[in-house]
């Protein structure tokens, strides 16, 4: 016999494979891929649910809870109180609030901050939003249709500074710089009115421009990014069939064109 390698993700799987001779050896190297995929496929079936579960435990060694608001929803994370760790927050639906929980550092939070928002806090993205260099908070708020400013004065205290009318039941939100003038704007899905809301950012935390973008289905779901490598952020919204693609075409008032993800899909402007 001779010994032979299969090289997978995981590594150097070794296996015994019979060296039959026969011409080009190919049977021979078909032969050596079944062996050890077999030998694979039994390592696999021979591990517990037990040892799965010790091989969770060595990786999570420590499960540490939390309380948090009535009906929470949303989760983020960014340095709240400047002092280099990631702190929490979380958005509370049916207490219509925001729970702050500063990290000590060690991995451990102390929490107890809680900021009134709009009716219904359903999502939430940490950036700075005012140009301080501190993280700001903004909420998207359902029921109420609207989405509220949270700005951090450097104390590790937030204040509602203001909350902006979005129309359409809006349902996701998320951030970038939608007209390149280096200030942090936002973008919602509504999903009742089959649209979206890009907010624009006057550098200090204040929205009172806004752009609507149809869609030709309600969308549920957005997501911030460059996906054709202009430098200028697009935006990726979801709806129940389709993932749609909008590409930034840059300017003061962004004008975000709907895009086929790929040669061949179908396109309904």
């Amino acid at each position: 016999m001779s010994k032979g390698e299969l090289k997978t993700q995981d590594g150097l799987i070794s296996s015994w494979a019979y060296n039959l001779r026969f011409k080009r050896g190919l049977l021979a190297h078909r032969l050596s891929l079944y062996f050890a995929s077999c030998v694979f496929l039994c390592v696999l079936l021979a591990i517990s649910d037990a040892e799965i579960g010790q091989i969770a435990d060595k990786i999570f060694r420590q499960h540490i809870r939390y309380y948090v608001g009535n009906g929470t929803r949303s989760v983020t994370g960014g340095d709240l109180d400047g002092d280099g760790d990631v702190d929490l927050a979380t958005a509370d639906l049916r207490t219509s609030e925001v729970s702050v929980f500063l990290n000590n550092g060690d991995g451990n939070f102390r929490g107890g901050s809680k900021y009134g928002v709009q009716n219904g806090p359903l999502a939430m993205r940490a950036g700075d939003l005012d140009e301080d260099r501190d993280v700001d908070l903004a909420v998207l708020c359902l029921s109420a249709g609207k989405v509220s400013i949270l700005l951090n004065r450097g104390t590790s205290s937030l204040t509602v500074a203001a909350s902006y009318d979005v129309t359409g039941s809006p349902s996701d939100l998320c951030m970038g710089d939608f007209n390149a003038d280096g200030k942090m704007d936002l973008a919602t899905a509504n999903s009742n009115s089959g649209d979206l809301t890009v907010l624009l950012n006057d550098g200090k935390g204040s929205f009172s421009k806004n752009v609507r973008v149809p869609l030709p289905e309600k969308p549920f779901l957005i997501l911030c990014g460059d996906f054709n490598n202009d430098a200028r952020a697009d935006l990726a919204a979801v709806g129940s069939k389709s993932i749609y693609i909008l590409i930034n075409s840059g300017g003061e008032s962004p004008s975000l064109i709907i895009k086929p993800m790929m040669p061949g899909a179908e396109h309904r402007p």
